[in-house]
């Protein structure tokens, strides 16, 4: 059908206020421009939609049979109209988030406390993932936006901005004091117990290929789902932990643990936002990804605990 929808939303203005002048008010409309468009409507449907009554216009039966399906129209384009204004002015909306442990905990926290702080009506749905998880979850529209760490599987869906650098080590207690001041190969390390994440994580994944790169294999002695235990694990002794340099500093302020000399330059990685170009964040997402990545945030050169 050809008929313009601008005429069902004038004729359902007049239904509603029962007077086409009031109707021509809310729309503001002229009164002889809204009797046009519902004369223009009766001749597309073929049937008369209103009669006169002494108060305005009352509905024909034909009239209340077209109300009944097109105001259930207009209340949903109305609703529509109405929730994307508020998400237009950061009134409402959701970001759904999906962010390492490492970068949830050591980076977006200030980042979510000062959205939150301007945008308290913005909800946050908020998941744990690593790096390969989040990239899947995201290409399959799970998420908005991902906060994760490099290296970032190659993908021209993706859309990757670089929000911050820090550095590997490896870092042990006081039973492997007769290293320090020794310059190491990765080979060293593999005569000493090690402590690492588990298979599946980017970090682990990270530090097999610097041990490959060099002809070696990692095996780890213990592997861990989460960055906090590395260090006190390292602290009681129980090995040489491979943990980024900023979550050891702690440690090392209080003689706890000694950072190692590496022969091998360890590359930095980057705590990175990482969007699908097919399935672009919602609006609160994109306000989101400009808190994390204004311009004097990033690439900062270290994380802070």
């Amino acid at each position: 059908m050809s008929t313009s929808f601008d005429y069902y939303k004038i004729f359902y203005q007049v239904a509603i206020h029962q007077n086409i002048t009031l109707a021509a008010e809310s729309l503001f409309l002229s009164q002889p421009t809204v009797s046009r468009c519902i004369q223009s409507l009766e001749n597309d449907l073929g049937c008369r939609l209103f009669i006169r009554s002494k108060k305005g216009v009352l509905l024909t039966a034909e009239g209340a049979l077209l109300f009944e399906h097109i105001s259930k129209a207009c209340q949903h384009i109305f609703t529509a109209e109405a929730e994307l204004k508020s998400l237009r002015a950061m009134a409402g909306g959701a970001v759904r988030l999906g962010a390492s442990e490492m970068t949830l905990r050591y980076y977006l926290l200030p980042y979510l406390k000062q959205f939150h702080e301007t945008y308290p009506s913005v909800q946050f749905r908020i998941r744990s993932f690593t790096t390969p998880d989040a990239v899947a979850a995201l290409k399959a529209g799970e998420l908005d936006l991902a906060v994760i760490i490099s290296p970032i599987p190659q993908d021209d869906d993706l859309e990757i901005s670089y929000l911050q650098e820090f550095q590997d080590i490896a870092a042990a207690g006081s039973a492997f004091s007769q290293l320090k001041g020794q310059t190491l190969d990765l080979a060293d390390l593999l005569s000493f117990p090690l402590i690492c994440m588990e298979a599946d994580t980017a970090t682990r994944q990270f530090w097999d290929r610097q041990f490959s790169a060099a002809g070696l294999t990692l095996k780890a002695d213990m592997e861990l789902p989460t960055t906090d235990l590395l260090c006190p694990l390292a602290e009681e002794n129980l090995g040489i932990a491979l943990v980024p340099e900023n979550f050891a500093r702690d440690s090392f302020a209080k003689g706890r643990l000694f950072r190692l000399n590496l022969r091998q330059t360890i590359p930095v990685r980057r705590i990175c936002a990482v969007q699908s170009k097919k399935r672009p964040p919602s609006l609160p997402g994109k306000a989101f990804l400009e808190v994390c990545a204004s311009p004097e945030r990033t690439l900062k050169k270290e994380i802070t605990p």
